[in-house]
């Protein structure tokens, strides 16, 4: 969380799920796709899809 947290501070947008992978030291995309799913299903994050590239933005 403090990875897509950080990334909108700084960057003015979420980042996509490569970015993710890259800052939390996970190699499949699989692998963050599935946990950023739960976190969707939990209400924590919400999925942007304005771009060709999926971004994710925080819910609160």
């Amino acid at each position: 969380m403090r990875c897509i947290r950080h990334c909108i501070e700084y960057c003015g947008e979420g980042p996509t799920i490569l970015e993710i992978g890259v800052a939390v030291g996970l190699r499949s995309n699989g692998s963050v796709a599935y946990h950023l799913r739960n976190r969707e299903e939990r209400g924590v994050l919400i999925r942007d899809g304005r771009n060709r590239l999926l971004t994710w933005r925080l819910a609160r």
